[in-house]
């Protein structure tokens, strides 16, 4: 039997809400189906939280018969304000300062993504309470070395789905002589700025922990491993 899905009408009301506000803004003149098949939820339960926006919360709203969906006659008009607990927007402000020191790893882009959806779901107006200057908190992260996206992608792929790779490596000498090698990576380590991977090096043999910044080149191979326990 295959699993049921949780339709996303589990959601809170103030979400919807937030999502049909955000459609009727775009001008696409969103109607109860096209709401209801995009939210996963009924038409009826669409129609009600038109009617909430409507009635309690004031909302210029109106339905447009030549275009057979909704749209505000007031352009400008936004959501009241919602009310947020003073210590879940420092914990977003916090995550999102600190993500900046993975910026040009394969994750920067996604959790970046996820930043923007929890802002998207925020109103245009947010109240907040006295002192929540939070310019008075500032973030000092180690210097980062600078890794190419290529090595990155490679990287993490291989370390995801155990892939050896072919990697050109500058080792650290006077000459800064670059050998190429395979190697299975094991676990990828950022320590002080830094990224390594450690993984087993089949030209020496052994286990070995790699810099990133020092690869120059690095391919994905189609040759899997298995990592011993």
């Amino acid at each position: 039997m295959r699993p049921v899905k949780k339709m996303a009408k589990y959601k809170p009301q103030h979400q919807r809400l937030l999502f049909i506000d955000r459609k009727i803004q775009e001008g696409g003149f969103p109607n109860c189906r096209s709401l209801a098949e995009e939210w996963e939820v009924s038409s009826k339960t669409i129609q009600r939280d038109l009617d909430y926006l409507r009635y309690q919360l004031g909302a210029p709203l109106e339905y447009s018969a030549g275009e057979r969906g909704y749209y505000y006659t007031e352009p400008r008009y936004q959501l009241p304000a919602m009310d947020v607990k003073e210590s879940d927007l420092f914990a977003i402000y916090l995550a999102e300062k600190l993500l900046r020191q993975y910026e040009g790893t394969p994750v920067y882009h996604n959790l970046s993504q996820v930043f923007r959806k929890i802002e998207d779901s925020l109103p245009a107006k947010t109240c907040l309470g006295p002192g929540s200057d939070f310019s008075r908190f500032s973030f000092f992260s180690a210097a980062q070395t600078v890794i190419k996206p290529g090595i990155w992608q490679a990287v993490f792929e291989g370390l995801r789905t155990l892939r050896s790779l072919d990697i050109d490596y500058s080792v650290p000498s006077a000459t800064g002589a670059t050998t190429g090698r395979r190697i299975d990576p094991y676990h990828g380590v950022r320590f002080e700025g830094d990224w390594y991977v450690i993984a087993y090096c089949h030209l020496r043999r052994e286990i070995r922990t790699f810099s990133l910044a020092r690869m120059q080149a690095a391919q994905l191979s189609n040759v899997t491993f298995t990592i011993a326990p």
